[in-house]
């Protein structure tokens, strides 16, 4: 029996490198289908408009050279901004290994990097325990737990 898990009002942006929606989207969006959760396809130049207070999971899948050409110069104009702010939580889907300069934001989970080829389910899945993961630390009570008083009286 399949367990379903649903997030309400939830969406995860894809990254699209041309204006017609690529295979992978669509696999990868009917995996997240199935969890409730509904995949959206956006350029990176018109990602601000999606960023809201909370932060954001996006997923950039780049295949080709001329793919990882691309995310160079655009993550120097809008992604390193958007990560350093900590408005998107990036899910990096490549087959050219991890970025050095995003280390320090791996380590603070704002910066995930999949090694290619891999399946979208195993995808699916990461995103969403990173994503709920998020979620349940951003309703933590900071204060801590409230310290208890010593016992008066004889024992």
């Amino acid at each position: 029996m399949k367990e379903k898990f649903y997030l309400s009002d939830t969406y995860i942006l894809f990254a699209q490198w041309e204006n017609k929606i690529s295979d992978d989207f669509i696999r990868l969006a009917a995996e997240f289908k199935s969890f409730g959760i509904t995949l959206v396809p956006v350029k990176l130049q018109e990602l601000d408009h999606f960023l809201n207070r909370r932060q954001v999971p996006v997923i950039i899948l780049t295949k080709t050279i001329k793919q990882y050409q691309t995310f160079q110069a655009l993550r120097k104009k809008h992604i390193d901004f958007y990560l350093k702010t900590k408005k998107i939580r990036l899910f990096h889907l490549n087959s050219f290994g991890e970025i050095d300069v995003y280390r320090p934001l791996k380590q603070k989970g704002h910066y995930v990097s999949l090694n290619l080829p891999c399946k979208f389910r195993d995808v699916a899945i990461r995103v969403l325990s990173e994503y709920i993961e998020n979620n349940i630390e951003d309703k933590r009570w900071p204060g801590g737990r409230r310290a208890k008083l010593p016992q008066m009286g004889g024992e």
